[in-house]
Order: C-alpha cells, then sequence, then structure tokens
C-alpha cells in the first residue's frame, strides 16, 4: 500500500489530527533552534582554534627570539672537546636547522652521539657554505670570476640575455654587436 493510497484510506478526523500535529511541531520552530545552535557550536569551535594558533605562535615567537640570540658553536674542535648538554645539542641543530634542510628533525634521532654526529655535520655544512673571509680585498679567486662569467648577465642597450663561459666568449648571443672584455 502507497503512502497516497494510506492517506485516502483515512478517516477525515485522523487528517485533521495528523495536520494538527504538524502545525504544533513547525510553530515549535525546532529547525531554527537547531541551526541556531549548530552555529554558535561553530563559533565556539573556531574560537577555541584561533585561541590554540595563538598559543602556537607565541610559542614559535618565543622560540625564534631565543634563537635569534643563540651563540653556537662553529667549530668542531670545540664541540668535539666539549659536547654539551642534550638541550644544548638541540639547540644548535634548532639554529641550524633555519639554514639547512639536511638537519633532521629532533625526533628522528635517537640519542646525544646521534644528535651530535649531525651537530658536527651541520657545523661542517656551515663551513663549506660560508666562505671564510680573504685578507685581500682587491683579489677575486677564479673561481669566483668564472661563476660570475657563467651566471648570464643582461646586454642593458639590446635587452637581450648573453651567456657566458669561463672563457669570455659568447655562446649564444643574437645580436651583431661586437663585445669589449677586457
Amino acid at each position: 500500500m502507497t503512502s497516497a493510497a494510506y492517506i485516502d484510506d483515512m478517516l477525515p478526523v485522523d487528517l485533521q489530527y495528523i495536520r494538527q500535529v504538524a502545525r504544533e511541531i513547525d510553530s515549535g520552530q525546532k529547525e531554527k533552534k537547531r541551526r541556531i545552535q549548530h552555529a554558535e557550536d561553530d563559533a565556539r569551535c573556531v574560537k577555541r582554534r584561533r585561541d590554540k594558533d595563538v598559543v602556537k605562535k607565541d610559542k614559535r615567537d618565543q622560540k625564534e627570539t631565543m634563537l635569534n640570540g643563540l651563540q653556537p658553536r662553529l667549530e668542531v674542535g670545540e664541540i668535539e672537546v666539549k659536547p654539551g648538554t642534550v638541550a644544548e645539542i638541540d639547540m644548535e641543530l634548532d639554529w641550524h636547522r633555519r639554514f639547512d634542510s639536511l638537519v633532521l628533525l629532533k625526533s628522528r634521532m635517537k640519542n646525544k652521539v646521534e644528535k651530535l654526529t649531525h651537530l658536527l655535520a651541520a657545523v661542517k655544512r656551515y663551513h663549506q657554505w660560508v666562505p671564510e673571509p680573504s685578507m685581500d680585498v682587491g683579489d677575486k679567486s677564479s673561481s669566483e670570476g668564472d661563476a660570475e662569467m657563467e651566471r648570464g648577465d643582461e646586454n642593458e642597450e639590446v635587452g637581450e640575455v648573453v651567456m657566458l663561459t669561463g672563457s669570455g666568449n659568447v655562446s649564444d648571443c643574437d645580436s651583431d654587436a661586437e663585445f669589449d672584455w677586457s
């Protein structure tokens, strides 16, 4: 039996009762109250998440301030002689991690020996990336000169990009202009 057939078989008094109950349910505004309650719950969740984000940001800023004030040990010999505590090693690893993506997270290192090994490797990489200051400021090493020449300079007059090899020859140049490299 379908719903339409069932309603057709009902007495008018029963239909009137069903309609009255439906009107009472609708007039109670349960759906409206449910939507308002749902919106209030959402607002509470958003506020709680924002409060957690503020706390996280404060902790991150505090750690950043601490790392900015940290004077890391940058000599391998000094670290090998006096390795320090695990907390000190962790702080130095955090300092190196800001600049060196190869430094593992602390959670990936199991003990002090492993952390110390990674710290020493980070210090060695630091010295590879940061060149030692030279005594003669006017003297450029040949590797720096070659790197500048291979980089590719822009010809400002024509607006073309000129690629240079280490010997100073023009390799890919569409213009017929003569260049004086002396």
